[in-house]
């Protein structure tokens, strides 16, 4: 149907073998004429608005630790998502600027979901939560998951034990305790990729949207 313009978002799968396809597939959209703009990693060589995955996560362990918290668990998607692989890279890094690790008993890999989230608390619970005080998800559906499976299992989100995640959803204002977050400006993303999208310069660049920690009642300070 001839569409002027495509743009492209997700996270992507390290490992897939789909990369040099891609990049042919949309090289060939773009000799025809169209406009090709990216909402991801910003390693494909077109115009690519770039969400800070790693830097959200390290703003948001520094901030973590500044209100008191030393002792932490986290729960991750897949190894090759890259989505998550950068949130975790980004959380860790923060933490260990205050020589705070996280062991390897305390990360649980699940699915990138609610689901996911409830699968890996209770996986946590089943090790032992062993004096751990904040559980970080890497997206706020599966931080909401983990906090509905602590409940479940009598335990008090944001006074048991704290959760924090990222993406700042809707709903992350709407469960009880409020969930801290990281904000991804979804909007400005949004109108900057159709801005891209419109624009008559087609040459590759890279536009990166910075993320903002935002701390409410599932982290109290301690």
């Amino acid at each position: 149907m001839r569409p002027r313009a495509v743009i492209l978002t997700g996270s992507r799968i390290e490992g897939a073998d789909t990369r040099d396809a891609l990049v042919e597939e949309l090289d060939a959209y773009r000799e025809a004429g169209g406009s090709v703009v990216l909402i991801s990693q910003h390693d494909l060589p077109f115009r690519t608005v770039s969400i800070d995955n790693h830097g959200g996560a390290r703003q948001l362990a520094r901030a973590l630790v500044g209100i008191g918290y030393r002792r932490f668990a986290m729960v991750r998607g897949g190894v090759g998502l890259r989505t998550s692989r950068d949130r975790c890279n980004g959380f860790v890094e923060g933490l260990r600027e205050f020589d705070i690790d996280i062991d390897e008993r305390f990360v649980v890999e699940a699915e990138f979901s609610r689901r996911g989230g409830c699968t890996a608390a209770r996986e946590l619970l089943r090790r032992g939560l062993d004096g751990t005080e904040l559980v970080f998800a890497v997206n706020d559906v599966m931080a909401i998951g983990v906090m509905t499976t602590f409940r479940d299992a009598g335990l008090v989100p944001g006074r048991d034990v704290a959760v924090a995640g990222f993406d700042d959803i809707g709903p992350a204002v709407d469960v009880d305790p409020a969930l801290t977050s990281v904000t991804v400006p979804l909007r400005q993303v949004g109108q900057r990729a159709l801005e891209f999208a419109l624009s008559d310069d087609d040459a590759s660049r890279i536009v990166p949207v910075p993320t903002n920690v935002v701390l409410r009642g599932s982290t109290p300070r301690r």
